[in-house]
C-alpha cells in the first residue's frame, strides 16, 4: 500500500511540475506581436486597446503583451485590427485558382467568400474542392450549388418548353 501511495504522488508531483514548467515564459513568447493597436473583436463590445500576440500563424493571445517576448513586433499606433469580414455574394470560384492569393478580398480585410451565387457554380462540386485544397488558396470558401448548373447537368442546355410549344404547332 505504501509503494502504491508512494507512486501516485510522485506522478502527481511530476504532472504538476510539467504543468508548472510548461505555463512559464514560454506562454509569453509570440512569433509576433502586433502591440499598440485598436482592436474591434467583433463581440458588439466597444473598442479598445491592446496588443495581439501570435504563435505559429495564430492568435494565441490578446490583451497587454508590454512584458512577453517577441521574434518581430509590429507598432500598429493609429491602425485597426478585427476579425475578418465575409463578403456573402461573390463570384471569385471562377478566378481563384488561377490567383491563389485573392489579394483584392484579402487586402480589404475579407477572409471568408461565398461563391457560386446567381444560379452558376463549379461542376462537379468535389473535384473544384479538391482542386482548391491542392492549390492552397487564402481565403475560406462556401459554395453555393448553381440552380443553372444542376439543370444544365440534368437536362442539358435545350429549353424545354420551347421545344414542346414547336412539337404542338407543327
Amino acid at each position: 500500500m505504501r509503494v502504491k501511495t508512494r507512486v501516485i504522488r510522485v506522478t502527481v508531483t511530476s504532472l504538476l511540475a510539467i504543468l508548472f514548467l510548461s505555463c512559464g515564459d514560454s506562454a509569453k513568447v509570440f512569433d509576433l506581436v502586433i502591440s499598440d493597436v485598436v482592436i474591434v473583436d467583433g463581440t458588439g463590445n466597444p473598442w479598445y486597446r491592446g496588443d495581439v500576440g501570435i504563435r505559429q500563424g495564430m492568435i494565441s493571445r490578446i490583451g497587454s503583451l508590454a512584458d512577453s517576448k517577441s521574434k518581430r513586433v509590429i507598432n500598429a499606433s493609429g491602425l485597426v485590427v478585427s476579425p475578418g469580414f465575409i463578403d456573402m455574394h461573390t463570384h471569385t470560384e471562377r478566378k481563384m485558382l488561377d490567383f491563389p492569393d485573392v489579394e483584392n478580398y484579402i487586402r480589404q480585410g475579407v477572409t471568408t467568400v461565398v461563391g457560386g451565387n446567381c444560379g452558376s457554380s463549379p461542376h462537379p462540386v468535389g473535384d473544384f474542392f479538391a482542386d482548391v485544397n491542392r492549390t492552397g488558396v487564402s481565403l475560406n470558401l462556401a459554395l453555393l450549388v448553381g440552380h443553372n448548373t444542376i439543370r444544365k447537368e440534368v437536362m442539358g442546355t435545350e429549353n424545354p418548353a420551347a421545344i414542346l410549344i414547336y412539337r404542338l404547332t407543327r
